[in-house]
């Protein structure tokens, strides 16, 4: 998203946008860095719910505060999750799956790509919404987590579409829903959570532009518009597709709005189900 967002900025200004990748720490070192960077509307965050919200929930401390270091400008994407496991479960839907689970308290196991990951909170969600018990098996990737699904040392995962897709159209996996309001384009076949029953368990990550608290609030407003604008193109759309998200924006003080929600709807589980970072 990072090169595509770059791209729309650069046309819509006739000015070079350049990618500034920060990688590490789970995105807390751009975070930082553009914290601590001048509020000319020049230094622009491109970040994913991760650094964003989940983190800000789960480390009493960061070098960064998000709800009052940045202001929002729009989120460009979101992507949801897809709830897999191995063909040998004996479950068909996501209410055949709770009744096995209950049946079974404690011994079905769930994939994640880490402690904290988003793919770990959607399992605590979900037994906590499902009033379930099962273990977790912490990876360090998505991949790893998926593949020991496959092969059947764990049984499930919560894991991104893109990554999925392969396993579920070889049979080597079957999805039972996927995580977000909608079906996705890459699993049509594959029914939504609230269609399944579970409205709630609704997940998804949001990448979004942030700018340094003090960028004047005009030029907010200008980064906005033209996002907003670029984002609405089929081309843009399709291209945002491709990589397994969806297209999505909204005003600064919607962003704003969404991340505070967000953070307190993942403190509550994330302190519920008694997670500590690693």
């Amino acid at each position: 998203m990072g090169r595509l967002t770059a791209l729309l900025l650069t046309d819509s200004f006739k000015q070079q946008a350049i990618v500034d990748n920060r990688a590490g720490a789970g995105g807390r070192v751009g975070f930082e860095h553009v914290a601590n960077s001048a509020p000319d509307g020049y230094t622009l965050l491109l970040g994913g719910s991760g650094p964003m919200i989940i983190q800000p929930a789960l480390y009493p401390k960061l070098p960064y505060n998000v709800q009052k270091d940045f202001v929002p400008i729009t989120p460009v994407a979101m992507s949801a999750y897809v709830l897999l496991v191995h063909p040998a479960v004996p479950a068909q839907t996501l209410t055949q799956l709770i009744a096995l689970s209950k049946s079974k308290p404690g011994v079905l196991n769930y994939a994640s790509s880490g402690v904290g990951a988003f793919g770990h909170l959607a399992a605590e969600l979900f037994q906590a919404m499902a009033k379930v018990k099962m273990v977790h098996v912490a990876y360090k990737g998505t991949s790893p987590g998926v593949l020991s699904v496959m092969t059947g040392e764990t049984d499930l995962i919560f894991s991104d579409i893109l990554t999925a897709v392969p396993a579920v159209h070889s049979g080597r996996l079957r999805a039972i829903a996927v995580t977000g309001l909608k079906r996705s384009s890459a699993l049509p076949g594959v029914p939504t959570v609230a269609e399944a029953g579970l409205p709630a368990l609704e997940v998804q990550n949001r990448y979004g532009v942030l700018a340094p608290t003090g960028t004047p609030k005009d030029t907010i407003m200008r980064l906005n518009a033209a996002l907003v604008k670029s984002l609405q193109s089929a081309e843009t759309r399709k291209r945002v597709e491709a990589d397994g998200s969806e297209a999505v924006t909204s005003t600064p003080e919607e962003f704003a709005s969404f991340i505070k929600t967000e953070t307190e709807r993942w403190f509550k589980v994330i302190k519920g189900a008694g997670i500590k970072p690693e």
